[in-house]
Formats: C-alpha cells, sequence, structure tokens
C-alpha cells in the first residue's frame, strides 16, 4: 500500500514524464493510416515540434534519452533507418537548447522563425542521411513538403504543448 510520500512521488514522476508521454501519442494519433495518397511521407513531424518546443521551455523534463527515445519509436513505425530521426532530434535539441534564451527572450514569432529554421535544417540532414545510405540522391520533394506542414502546424502544437506545461508541470 501506498503512503501519502509515495503517492507524491508517483504524481511527480508521471508528471515529469508527461512531455514524452504527449509526444508519443500524437506522434502515435498521426501514424493512424488515412489512406491519404503518399501522406506518411510528407506528415508533419510531431516529434521535432515537441524536441523544439521542450528543449526551448522544460529541457529539463525532456532530455537527450527522451528525445532519443522519440526519434527510435519515429523511425521503428515510419520505416526509417533506424536512428536517422533520434540522430537528427538530438542535434536539433542540443542546437536549440544552445539558443534557448533567445527564445525564451522574444515573442511567439521569433520562437515559431526558430523552429521553422530548425526544421529545414533537420528536413535537409535527414534527407543527406538517407541519401548517403541509399548511394544516391533520394527525392527532396517530400522533404520540402513535409517542413511546409510542421511549420504550418508548430502553432497549434505549440498552444497544446503549453496547455499541457500549465496543466501538469506548473508545480515542478
Amino acid at each position: 500500500m501506498l503512503t501519502i510520500e509515495g503517492w507524491q512521488k508517483l504524481d511527480r514522476g508521471a508528471r515529469m514524464i508527461s512531455p514524452l508521454v504527449v509526444a508519443l501519442f500524437l506522434m502515435f494519433l498521426l501514424m493512424v493510416p488515412l489512406r491519404l495518397p503518399n501522406f506518411g511521407t510528407i506528415a508533419p513531424s510531431v516529434a521535432l515540434m515537441a524536441v523544439f518546443y521542450w528543449a526551448v521551455y522544460r529541457p529539463d523534463l525532456f532530455g537527450a534519452i527522451a528525445v532519443g527515445i522519440l526519434g527510435f519509436v519515429q523511425d521503428a513505425l515510419s520505416g526509417a533507418p533506424l536512428g536517422l530521426n533520434a540522430l537528427v532530434f538530438l542535434l536539433a535539441y542540443s542546437s536549440v537548447v544552445s539558443q534557448r534564451q533567445l527564445f525564451l527572450a522574444h515573442g511567439f514569432f521569433i520562437l515559431w522563425w526558430g523552429f521553422a529554421l530548425t526544421a529545414v535544417i533537420a528536413g535537409f540532414m535527414a534527407w543527406a542521411i538517407q541519401s548517403f545510405l541509399h548511394l544516391g540522391l533520394v527525392p527532396f520533394d517530400p522533404v520540402l513538403y513535409q517542413a511546409a506542414a510542421t511549420i504550418s502546424l508548430f502553432p497549434p502544437a505549440a498552444w497544446l504543448f503549453g496547455k499541457v506545461q500549465r496543466a501538469f508541470l506548473s508545480g515542478l
């Protein structure tokens, strides 16, 4: 039987993993087959949105291990080479954390601009790695479409992550 202290520790632990759980839930939700032609190749990267948002606002709760887990799960679900998204997300995470104070000091449009730049660079890196692995250039169009979709959907995703942060993480 758990004591009050035990329940408090359990509650704190659940709150601490909530950013990762929400990101995984949204990623699984987006992986539901929609029967749209080629949607899988251009689907927005909810995982990259989560990595960026939490790297800016709560890197203490969304560290490199969470980023790696998110990347490996996305690789496994999407059929990408295992470790591709984990590597890209970890590189994006480290660059965002290093610029965190800049994003915190400015408004949402600077944050969105920074995310757009991160999404384009991350897409290019993933494309370059896949081209290297395939020993030839893979099509670049899906990268552009995915980046556009990801950048476009960042504001509602950031709003949702902000709601999660206020609801579950305000006391941490």
